[in-house]
């Protein structure tokens, strides 16, 4: 439950990215890679962790 995890942890980051499932950054998982998805989520990851690394 998404909501109780962030209740309990309020600086946690949870994206959930629609359309996308399991393997969704992988483009040799035919018919699991989402392209849009996957460029969000490395934008944030990218961001996540020079935030956690300048700290």
């Amino acid at each position: 439950d998404i909501e109780r995890i962030r209740a309990a942890n309020p600086e946690v980051e949870i994206h959930i990215y629609p359309g996308a499932g399991h393997a969704f950054f992988n483009p040799e998982q035919v018919g699991n890679h989402h392209p849009e998805a996957a460029a969000e989520a490395w934008r944030r990851s990218v961001d996540f962790l020079s935030r956690q690394f300048a700290a």
